[in-house]
């Protein structure tokens, strides 16, 4: 199962910008990877573990601004269509270690 964060901070002081990084830090501490500028995922192997990380991030979420996290099965990862620079890219694979067979 891959977990994906979406966000949108505010970033209009010294204050709500030492959030915004500490946050992005936090998901990259936790295995994220970013697939845009505000736009995070990371494989999970079971639907317990995903939801035990989404604890977590209510724990580390900024009090101001919106985060969002999806759940999407293997499947619909896998039939996404990334386009980068005019043409189709590779959506990113399962990390190593993790194929279930």
């Amino acid at each position: 199962m891959w977990q994906i964060v979406s966000f949108d901070l505010p970033v209009d002081d010294a204050t709500l910008r030492k959030e915004y990084r500490l946050f992005r830090k936090r998901l990259l501490q936790e295995g994220f990877m970013a697939m845009q500028k505000s736009l995070y995922f990371r494989w999970f192997d079971t639907l317990e573990k995903a939801r035990s990380f989404q604890r977590i991030l209510l724990k580390a979420s900024p009090p101001k601004g919106d985060v969002v996290v999806f759940a999407l099965p293997e499947k619909c990862f896998e039939d996404a269509l990334k386009l980068k620079d005019g043409g189709i890219t590779e959506m990113p694979p399962i990390p190593e270690g993790w194929m279930i067979f």
